[in-house]
């Protein structure tokens, strides 16, 4: 903007269009600072804003003395020719400048991509590790619980059995008991019954005895 208000005033002599040329150098200067503090963290593109802003400020006072040039000296554009040189070889090198620091930034923009791919990946890989081994641990836990559920099982089906058999042999026990207790009492009415019928006929026989004599 600097450039073309300076350019339009030479050739048609238009002084308002000065107007707005401190302005296009304070937007200059502040683009450059707000590009100083997007860069803050790294060394080499501060050197070179610095490297930049000399040149810009070199630009501009280029093209204020070319302008002062022809308020004062009423130079033509043409008797500028040698300002107009300079000129173009500081926007030149602004411009090649700015280049650098645009390649030098997608160069570091792109390693800050794979930078993070790779922590990505990384963390990716890392949440999977520890996914797999979360679930092989959840894995040899219920592994573990399943086969002390099952030994309960087992341990709780042979109690149940020895229970069991518990109790059959006691009944067992209980209807040998009463079987021999029905067996020693027939025994017992069967030997007590004879030899109560043989005193019975003994007693029968000596009472009958005298009344023979």
């Amino acid at each position: 903007n600097a450039v073309a208000d300076r350019r339009e005033y030479l050739q048609l002599g238009d002084i308002p269009s000065l107007k707005d040329f401190p302005k296009s150098r304070d937007q200059a200067m502040e683009a450059i600072q707000r590009l100083r503090s997007l860069t803050v963290d790294d060394a080499q593109e501060q050197e070179m804003l610095s490297h930049v802003e000399a040149l810009a400020i070199e630009r501009m006072d280029l093209l204020q003395d070319s302008i002062d040039g022809s308020q004062l000296r009423h130079e033509t554009l043409a008797d500028q020719s040698g300002m107009e040189v300079k000129g173009l070889q500081l926007s030149q090198k602004i411009s090649h400048s700015l280049q650098t620091m645009y390649d030098n930034e997608q160069v570091l923009l792109q390693s800050r991509q794979q930078t993070s791919k790779q922590m990505y990946e990384g963390t990716v890989i890392v949440l999977i590790i520890s996914f797999l081994l979360a679930f092989a641990l959840l894995a040899s836990n219920f592994y573990f619980l399943y086969g002390e559920v099952r030994r309960r099982r087992a341990t709780e089906k042979t109690l149940r059995a020895v229970g069991d058999s518990y109790r059959r042999l006691s009944t067992r026990l209980l209807e040998l008991q009463d079987e021999e207790r029905r067996k020693l009492a027939r025994e017992l009415h069967d030997s007590v019954g004879q030899y109560l019928a043989l005193l019975k006929m003994n007693l029968v026989r000596i009472a009958t005895l005298p009344a023979c004599q």
